[in-house]
């Protein structure tokens, strides 16, 4: 295993950190145990240790300081807070994970670390400097710990004492059968940091993006649905009927087929988040969406088996995460709505940049949609071209980094040739070296002419 990934990650939380313990957690097939590293940190030891236990087990690290070296794990043992984070699973969204990684972009914030951990995302907001956890000031900060996993919709993971998976180690759960460990490493899955910004933050930058973090009840931050909504059927049959006159009978012959039909090896979390995603498109209510997996269960359904086992709680959270996704669009049909008209161009990118994420069938009834927000001086055919030139040129994706101006000069267009350089390729530049990501990790021994050769290539290709 290349070190090189870990220690960077670690050296980014920890640099300022010089008492108390790295907890690491290894979580075997029967049994797990701890062990502590005395900051400041040894790398040469941390490193022995976490390449002798690669594909024993997970690996897995608590991400606060302990302050003793005998600690379980408990929220009384974290002696300093380095950094906030959020674990989002992508089985929450559907298994898409363009889709959980988007859910980062409800806080203002841009992450310090961004980890792919193989089914999800963990990101970090990195403190400036650590701080010192004590009675008077544990409630508050895991209020604000809090606020930034409810603002995200990610996994109940904000007590200070959370561990999460250590960068660049695999995930070493069988995808054949999930309650056992593999030791072929063919089927691991390696937890690999996919962006880093570098900032840091103080206590109260976070705060400011959370303004409502007193307010919250950390006893009762589920989402609630609203069951008070009408419903419009009482049968299946009759939700059939007015599925078909919402979406038109193919795409209603679909949607049935989710409900009714389940492959051997489908997820049952995803076609459940696929469904309802696609009822909250049709405008279903939370009460109808609910009474259709009752209606599911009762008739034996495979749509309704995590519905079964697990209740209405999973139900309610899976619900959440694809009103999320549908309500993205309204969320800028409704902006559109409210710009004045010489202004209401520039907000049609944002609306075709979403949905390119649809089927062509979805995307002619939101184009219908959109031109009635639009009004009388656009056509449905001229919205209809605009689109489909929108998605021409993103297909197309323009790489000319020159432009000539009106008097003949060229010019080189350096940030976006960076953007471009940067959208292909993981390069970061840390103690005087660049580092090239490459099958899982950042890689220095030869960064710097591989970077050059690049750079060298995209300007001939331009």
């Amino acid at each position: 295993m290349n070190f090189t990934q870990t220690k960077m990650f670690f050296d980014i939380l920890y640099s300022s950190v010089n008492k108390g313990y790295l907890q690491i957690q290894i979580i075997k097939q029967d049994n797990s145990y701890f062990k502590y590293f005395p900051f400041p940190l040894n790398m040469e030891e941390l490193e022995s240790f976490i390449n002798k236990e690669k594909g024993k087990g997970h690996i897995f690290f608590g991400i606060n300081p302990r302050s003793n070296n005998t600690s379980t794990g408990t929220n009384t043992d974290v002696q300093e807070l380095v950094t906030f984070w959020v674990d989002l699973d992508s089985k929450d969204f559907g298994h898409d994970m363009e889709l959980t990684r988007s859910q980062l972009n409800y806080f203002p914030l841009k992450p310090s670390i961004i980890v792919n951990s193989g089914h999800g995302y963990h990101a970090y907001w990195v403190l400036h400097e650590p701080i010192e956890i004590t009675q008077n000031n544990f409630e508050d900060i895991t209020k604000v710990s809090a606020a930034i996993h409810h603002k995200v919709s990610a996994d109940a993971t904000h007590d200070l004492r959370r561990i999460l998976r250590v960068p660049s180690t695999p995930n070493v759960k069988d995808p054949d059968n999930s309650k056992l460990f593999t030791t072929d490493p063919t089927k691991w899955v390696y937890c690999k940091i996919e962006d880093m910004s570098f900032n840091s933050y103080s206590l109260e930058d976070i705060k400011k993006a959370v303004p409502d973090y007193e307010s919250l009840d950390i006893s009762k931050t589920t989402y609630e649905l609203n069951l008070n909504d009408v419903v419009s059927f009482e049968t299946f049959n009759s939700f059939v009927t007015i599925l078909e006159n919402k979406a038109g009978k193919e795409k209603a012959k679909d949607i049935i087929n989710l409900i009714k039909i389940r492959e051997e090896n489908e997820d049952r979390s995803t076609n459940d988040f696929k469904l309802i995603a696609q009822l909250y498109h049709l405008k279903f209510n939370d009460s109808e969406i609910v009474k259709l997996f009752n209606l599911a269960l009762d008739a034996k359904y495979p749509i309704a088996d995590k519905f079964k086992d697990r209740g209405i709680a999973y139900l309610t959270m899976t619900m959440k995460k694809a009103k999320m996704e549908s309500n993205a669009l309204l969320k800028l049909y409704n902006e559109l709505e409210q710009t004045s008209d010489e202004f209401k161009t520039k907000k049609l990118p944002d609306i075709y940049k979403y949905l390119l994420k649809l089927s062509p069938i979805e995307q002619s009834a939101k184009l219908q949609e959109l031109k009635k927000i639009l009004g009388k001086g656009y056509t449905q055919s001229a919205i209809n071209k605009d689109f489909s030139a929108y998605k021409a040129k993103i297909q197309a994706q323009d790489k000319s980094f020159y432009s000539v101006t009106t008097d003949g000069k060229v010019t080189f267009n350096l940030n976006k040739f960076i953007d471009s350089l940067l959208s292909k390729h993981y390069i970061v530049y840390y103690l005087d070296n660049f580092y090239i990501y490459e099958n899982g990790v950042y890689k220095n021994n030869g960064a710097e002419m591989y970077l050059k050769r690049l750079i060298a290539s995209m300007l001939e290709d331009d």
